[in-house]
């Protein structure tokens, strides 16, 4: 879900912010009477009310060290961890997040159990970060409610752009203020941007490393960077590289649309490729028949050897016909498929509604 976020929102020429918060010991926080209390408003009432508030009231604690136990203590915060439970009441807790943000702030929430991310959208770098100062620092206050904290040292933020040309000009810390703004002596904090990030709090085995690839190495697509074709009609793209594969084979070069691999075992069908060594490098040609407006997109072409390139294919359904373009070679392109940066980090996730 996240992926695809990022991804349509790219696509559609947009600068993003990802903001990923690190809540301070999460589920130790959670405020019981105010856990009950959204139990109550989802619809969880009566008897099965009763239930829970037996289960998570009048809960004891206890420090053993050896054979020393100190005086059993009640506690009023927290969800039992290690249990069954204890994610899903954490994830009703928190269910309401997505009111945190004002609407105008075009704020997507993307959370799995207390793994949290926001992503930010505008035009312009700055507006975008605008936005995100302004949705955070709600966020902030929204968290400050409910009695969970953020862990500002933790937090940090991407920005997702497709060339380096594309990325913001400067450098910017997004301040998260929990002051009125009134004050010039302002001390709140700031969270600062990476260059990655793991997502979920898991352990997964690190995506294998690139081979090597000199800098003269490129592929290049066929013809513009906008590709139009009529709808039911056959896309094709044919990818040069100016080095060998040894030897050529359809796994010496990769063609993604958008952040899905394109082969022979897509769900899709109708798709045929060829890869052959020629006298210059390595030629790889994709056939995608039968367009279908869902085929319109990212194409990107990406050899194992070399620097990936990308095209832009619309599929009309016959309303622009002018528009249709023949192919003429020699446009390269240096898009990297969104994929291949943000996969290692980036899993299915669970939409807070």
């Amino acid at each position: 879900m996240l992926l695809n976020s990022v991804t349509s929102k790219l696509d559609r020429g947009l600068c993003c912010i990802g903001a990923f918060l690190d809540l301070a010991k999460a589920f130790d926080t959670v405020s019981i009477p105010i856990l009950l209390q959204k139990l109550e408003n989802v619809g969880i009432r009566g008897t099965t009310l009763d239930w829970f508030t037996s289960y998570l009231t009048k809960r004891q604690q206890i420090v053993r060290i050896g054979n020393n136990h100190s005086d059993p203590l009640e506690t009023n915060y927290g969800v039992p961890q290690g249990s069954t439970l204890g994610p899903t009441l954490f994830l009703l807790y928190i269910n309401d997040i997505s009111t945190s943000i004002s609407p105008r702030h075009d704020a997507e929430i993307v959370c799995y159990a207390d793994d949290t991310a926001i992503l930010f959208s505008d035009k312009t770098w700055d507006s975008t970060y605008s936005k995100a100062v302004d949705g955070l620092s709600e966020m902030a206050e929204w968290l400050g409610k409910n009695l969970l904290t953020l862990n500002t040292t933790k937090t940090k933020y991407l920005s997702f752009h497709k060339t380096i040309a594309s990325q913001p000009k400067t450098n910017l810390n997004i301040q998260i203020h929990t002051c009125d703004r009134s004050s010039l002596a302002c001390q709140c904090d700031y969270i600062e941007r990476a260059t990655e990030i793991k997502y979920l709090d898991e352990s997964h085995t690190p995506a294998p490393q690139a081979p090597s690839r000199s800098s003269a190495a490129a592929a290049t697509i066929w013809g513009s960077q906008d590709v139009y074709v009529k709808k039911g009609s056959t896309i094709s793209l044919t990818c040069s590289v100016n080095v060998h594969s040894s030897p050529p084979s359809s796994a010496s070069v990769l063609w993604y649309h958008g952040s899905s691999v394109v082969d022979f075992d897509s769900p899709r069908g109708g798709i045929s490729l060829e890869t052959e060594k020629t006298e210059g490098g390595t030629t790889s040609k994709l056939l995608v028949t039968k367009a279908a407006l869902t085929d319109s997109g990212n194409y990107t072409c990406v050899p194992n050897n070399a620097h990936p390139a990308s095209v832009s294919v619309h599929v009309l359904n016959g309303e622009h016909p002018a528009a249709m373009q023949t192919s003429n070679r020699g446009v390269t392109s240096r898009l990297p498929p969104l994929s291949a940066a943000l996969l290692t980090y980036l899993l299915s996730a669970f939409v807070c509604r």
